[in-house]
């Protein structure tokens, strides 16, 4: 918890920062775990036939992997004509009128977060809003690799290495959009608001050949 997450973060001047600024931190996770493992794949380098060995034996498998929940994220808005409904001093939030955090397997690219809680608040209002209002995406990234040493002669060798970065193709999504646009009507119409607008990248492949001598 604090009232601003930067080295030169401001708070409120006129409204108490306990009710308008203090909150969790942007880098608050509720977990991270980071694995990190190498495996050498038993049995296939005591086959019979030398060729199969030879090609099947001694692969080792490694891999990194991250289980992180989301960063806590606030909800910021706008109006159609500009104008300033607070006049000035310390800005204004967004109004709320229940929680809009969404559970794990009800939340999704296009909803993650309700949408429908959330309102223009009235001229002269501060609005109710707190700092942070929901958590962002968090991670389940795979990276993978494969590789296996042939030895060719006693001072050289190669290696075949194959890398998998997010091995499952898992959707890493990185930003939600989170800028409510109302109309002079008070009507919600950034039509983005609420969905996935990026993820951290699909599947990526690569193999190599290293020669040591």
């Amino acid at each position: 918890m604090d009232y601003g997450s930067t080295d030169f973060a401001s708070v409120a001047t006129y409204a108490s920062p306990a009710v308008l600024d203090y909150g969790l931190s942007s880098f608050d996770r509720t977990f991270i775990t980071n694995l990190s493992w190498l495996y050498q794949l038993p049995g296939s380098q005591h086959l019979s036939n030398p060729i199969l060995s030879t090609i099947l034996g001694h692969w080792n498998v490694s891999g990194i992997t991250t289980f992180a929940s989301g960063a806590p994220a606030g909800v910021t808005f706008s109006t159609v004509s500009g104008v300033d409904l607070i006049g000035g001093g310390d800005g204004q939030r967004i109004d709320i009128s229940a929680n809009p955090q969404l559970g794990y397997g009800v939340r999704n690219q296009n909803e993650w977060f309700n949408t429908s809680v959330f309102s223009l608040p009235p001229l002269g209002y501060i609005g109710n809003a707190p700092r942070d209002v929901y958590r962002g995406p968090g991670q389940n990234q795979w990276d993978l690799a494969a590789f296996k040493n042939f030895i060719v002669r006693e001072k050289a060798s190669l290696q075949l290495r194959g890398e998998f970065f997010n091995a499952f193709n898992h959707p890493q999504w990185s930003t939600i959009n989170s800028a409510a646009k109302f109309n002079s009507a008070g009507q919600q119409i950034n039509t983005l608001f609420g969905e996935a607008t990026a993820d951290r990248g699909p599947r990526v492949i690569q193999v190599a050949l290293r020669v040591s001598f």
